[in-house]
């Protein structure tokens, strides 16, 4: 037993030899320059870089709202009856004029029937009256007849044509009245409410309109901005709109009102954004997010928000060449949600840190562990570039001089 034991611990101590000579061997293999190497990349400062793009860039207002139809009409009876059709349901694309629904017009047939009765016996006592004033008129040329029985029978014929038009108004209204019996469309739209049945009974007086039409074509929203926008915007202005009911699809709006006053409590105000819908993709009551255009460029050179840091007198970035940094003083533009322009200091295709600035200081030496993807920006700008010419944009060295081709 003492035998094996000692076998065992034999061959345990020789593999620790074998191990050992085979650590000093590598050690000896890497030799000083290979570790002074691992010992310089121990020494970089690890950062995340993005490369500076070009493309476009906006300022905007955010806000939430919801699409409502460009116009709409409520419809009601003007008239009390029991719903004896209904034509049209949720859902349905009616033409202005078109009818929608017919109230039973019985009693209101009877009225229309009875004062055109009366006024047709109206007419005949005009024509009576007519034929006994002439005649009178006649006698009285002649003598037959006194000045009063004369003036009696004028005034009798002009009562009876007074009669004769109460009569027309009467049957007018009556003739209106039946014609209300048939409900139609005052606009052409999207049938979006329906309340009512048939046999049920409506009027004027109803809590709830028995249609809602709404035209689609084109759609608004009305969104609240802050106080400090109230002098930036215009109408005409852009707006990018997105709805929860459509993710990943954009609509392009535009300011078509802008109310005069700011709310004192919330220190916001009103703007009326108008969207083109000839698709109908748009719906009123869904909830829409827009980003109002303060200003906006086409074609900008710009980096992401991150790389910029506020010094004395503006920003600087960390600029990448060569694996050290270089403290760069820009100059900016516009400045989106993400991303910011450079109108001077960077080129196209510099790289900058985004990630690992604090320490960092003019020509250290650095590493990019990552590479950060540039900002997107997923929708089409509605707003071009302006018409005035640009400088093209050139980066400068710290003392202010153009670098060199070899700097990158």
């Amino acid at each position: 037993m003492k035998r094996k034991y000692s076998i065992g611990l034999a061959i345990f101590i020789a593999i620790l030899l074998v191990f050992s000579f085979q650590g000093k061997k590598e050690h000896r293999v890497r030799g000083p320059e290979a570790n002074a190497a691992i010992k310089k990349d121990a020494s970089q400062t690890e950062v995340t870089v993005a490369t500076v793009q070009q493309g476009p860039i906006f300022k905007a207002y955010n806000a939430m709202g919801t699409i409502v139809s460009r116009d709409m009409a409520r419809i009601l009876p003007k008239i009390v009856g029991r719903i004896s059709r209904i034509y049209v349901s949720e859902g349905d694309w009616v033409k202005a004029g078109q009818v929608l629904m017919q109230v039973s017009p019985g009693e209101y047939q009877w009225a229309h029937q009875n004062a055109a009765a009366l006024a047709r016996a109206a007419r005949v006592g005009v024509e009576k009256g007519r034929r006994d004033y002439e005649r009178a008129e006649r006698l009285h040329e002649e003598g037959a007849i006194s000045d009063q029985t004369f003036q009696d029978a004028r005034s009798a014929y002009e009562a009876a044509k007074y009669q004769y038009d109460q009569a027309l108004a009467g049957s007018s209204m009556t003739r209106k009245s039946l014609d209300e019996c048939t409900i139609v469309a005052p606009i052409s739209g999207l049938v979006t409410y329906r309340f009512g049945n048939e046999g049920e009974l409506t009027g004027p007086q109803s809590p709830y309109p028995v249609f809602i039409i709404e035209q689609m074509g084109d759609v608004k929203l009305e969104v609240d901005l802050p106080e400090e926008a109230f002098g930036n915007l215009s109408i005409g202005n852009k707006s990018i709109v997105t709805v929860d009911a459509i993710p990943g699809q954009t609509f392009e709006g535009t300011i078509s009102k802008i109310f005069p006053s700011v709310n004192p409590i919330s220190k916001t105000f009103k703007v009326t954004i108008e969207l083109a819908n000839p698709e109908m993709k748009l719906r009123s009551g869904m909830t829409a997010r827009s980003k109002v255009i303060q200003k906006a460029r086409a074609n900008a050179i710009y980096a992401p928000k991150a790389a910029f840091l506020p010094g004395e007198d503006g920003f600087f970035v960390y600029k990448v060449v060569g694996g050290t940094v270089r403290k760069i003083k820009v100059n900016v533009g516009i400045e989106g949600d993400d991303k910011i322009e450079v109108t001077s200091g960077l080129s196209l295709g510099d790289q900058v840190v985004t990630v690992g600035q604090t320490g960092l200081k003019d020509g250290m030496a650095v590493r990019a562990t990552r590479v950060q993807a540039a900002p997107a920006t997923p929708m089409r700008m509605p707003l071009a570039d302006p018409p005035e010419s640009r400088e093209p944009v050139q980066a400068l060295t710290p003392e202010g001089q153009a670098p060199s081709p070899s700097n990158g």
